[in-house]
């Protein structure tokens, strides 16, 4: 005998309310650890104002929230989201001008300051950048004679000083492996005194020089793979892109226009190359594919279009612009389309994929 419609009511719906709540616990316990799906919520990029305050906003320019920051403390700059996606680093400085590294929870609890300024940081504390396991951070300190690069593991504990020499050592970056770190120098003057590329162990040590040209390198940024390195160069009497392998062998140049290219920033599957030019008259944001071929222009509009960032997935390229007057950061689709501005700010940083 089939069962009557009440006896499937009074079955049927204790089982639904069932499923929806397990289904509602799943998710409220995926939000409590962060790591919605894509699909669920918008990629998120973290920035700073030229007033000196951290926000976070989801990539189609909803949930803008200002972070919390030290009490005492007069500018916060340069956030970057550490790798696992759990945390946000970033420079502040007091107002007697020293400046110290802190880091929090990428939901702007726990803030922590990881270096103390007495003696460290009294010259000028400037970029970061994490290593690829969420474990250190690499930062730079400017003074008036030279810049030098040190570590901090993440529990404030053991800063390293990893570089060492008369002159400047900047624009580092981490190997996707975390056993390496790239670096810019003046070190050696170049061949006819210009900057060179260099790469060290993370401990500082085996330090090797992967350029060496009469005019500058800069801009260097790993493959997702760890076994290429773009990078920017005048040795051709022009800034362009070239691409050599990880110890400095089979350079390639990718680029050739008479106005400057600079900036290389690799596609999160290693097959792009975003960068920016102003081989047009004004500065804009480029891509092409990582052997220099099939270039598509992104952005055609008045001001500077810089510091290309990739999403994640891929999908979308965030950067810095001018055109209304002040710093503003705009999102664009990675083949050039739907193009809109987020809100006034510098230095967009992507949250990482989960």
């Amino acid at each position: 005998m089939r069962p009557s419609a009440a006896t499937l009511k009074k079955v049927t719906v204790p089982v639904l309310s069932l499923a929806v709540a397990i289904l509602l616990g799943i998710w409220i316990a995926r939000l409590a650890k962060g790591w919605l799906e894509p699909a669920d919520v918008p990629q998120q990029i973290v920035f700073e104002r030229d007033s000196g305050e951290i926000y976070v906003i989801h990539s189609d320019g909803s949930a803008f929230k200002r972070l919390p920051e030290p009490p005492g403390l007069r500018y916060n700059a340069s956030p970057a989201w550490s790798p696992d996606g759990t945390r946000i680093a970033f420079v502040s400085y007091h107002e007697g001008g020293d400046g110290d590294f802190y880091v929090m929870d990428s939901n702007g609890g726990d803030v922590r300051r990881l270096t103390v300024s007495s003696g460290l940081a009294s010259d000028f504390a400037s970029d970061l950048a994490w290593s690829a396991d969420s474990a250190q951070i690499a930062f730079e300190i400017r003074g008036d004679d030279d810049w030098n690069i040190y570590v901090v593991d993440l529990d404030g504990g053991h800063v390293r000083r990893l570089t060492d020499t008369p002159g400047i050592d900047f624009d580092f970056s981490w190997s996707p492996d975390a056993a390496r770190i790239l670096f810019v120098s003046d070190r050696d003057g170049g061949s006819g005194g210009g900057l060179d590329i260099y790469v060290m162990d993370s401990d500082g040590r085996n330090v090797r020089r992967l350029t060496d040209t009469p005019e500058n390198n800069a801009y260097p940024v790993w493959s997702p793979d760890g076994a290429r390195v773009a990078f920017g160069s005048t040795r051709d009497g022009n800034w362009e892109i070239y691409v050599m392998d990880s110890d400095g062998g089979n350079v390639r140049r990718l680029t050739d226009n008479a106005g400057p290219d600079l900036d290389p920033a690799w596609s999160p599957d290693g097959t792009r190359i975003a960068f920016t030019s102003g081989r047009e008259g004004d500065w804009d944001i480029y891509v092409m594919d990582s052997d220099g071929g099939a270039v598509r222009r992104l952005t055609d509009t008045a001001g500077l279009d810089l510091y290309p960032a990739w999403s994640p997935d891929g999908a979308w390229i965030a950067f810095e612009n001018d055109r209304d007057g002040e710093r503003s950061i705009y999102v664009v689709d990675s083949d050039g389309g739907n193009i809109r501005r987020l809100t006034d700010g510098r230095d967009p940083a992507w949250s990482p994929a989960r």
